[in-house]
């Protein structure tokens, strides 16, 4: 998982005044020893052909980076990805 998206998660539930169900996203899953990963400032403009390159958005272009850097898989049922060549 990305720390973006554990970032990403951490906000939307943070401001919904949802701090317990963080709370346990972070036992479930970094507690559990679910591997982060994180892009390098190097790894930005990479992100910047991508996103124009796909017509992603920056968090999509994020994932799509993470994907490619570490040899992922993308599974999401975000149709965005759908265009690109890991889609």
């Amino acid at each position: 998982m990305t720390e973006f998206t554990v970032y990403s998660i951490g906000l939307i539930l943070t401001r919904l005044k949802k701090d317990a169900i963080f709370m346990d996203f972070l036992s479930d899953t970094i507690e559990s020893g679910v591997g982060r990963i994180r892009l390098d400032p190097s790894d930005f403009r990479r992100m910047l052909v991508i996103q124009q390159q796909f017509q992603l958005d920056f968090d999509d272009a994020y994932q799509y980076v993470a994907a490619e850097k570490f040899n992922l898989t993308i599974v999401s049922y975000d149709i965005d990805f759908d265009k690109t060549e890991l889609g």
